[in-house]
């Protein structure tokens, strides 16, 4: 289980991460969005993608 990713309240849903995500793990109808913690591999590129740079690394501080 990789649960290193999670998506923070600056997710707007637009849906960017889910369409880079190999694993498909990335869900949700309104953000924010969910990851799939059994399916993530931890690639990281959901978080490259998001233009919001609302998918975050645990323990990683949020800035606005």
């Amino acid at each position: 289980m990789n649960d290193k990713y999670f998506v923070s309240d600056l997710c707007v849903g637009c849906g960017g991460c889910r369409s880079v995500c190999p694993e498909h793990c990335i869900n949700g109808v309104r953000p924010p969005m969910k990851i799939d913690a059994e399916k993530c591999v931890g690639c990281g590129r959901c978080a490259l993608t998001c233009p919001m740079k609302a998918i975050k690394i645990r323990g990683e501080e949020i800035t606005v």
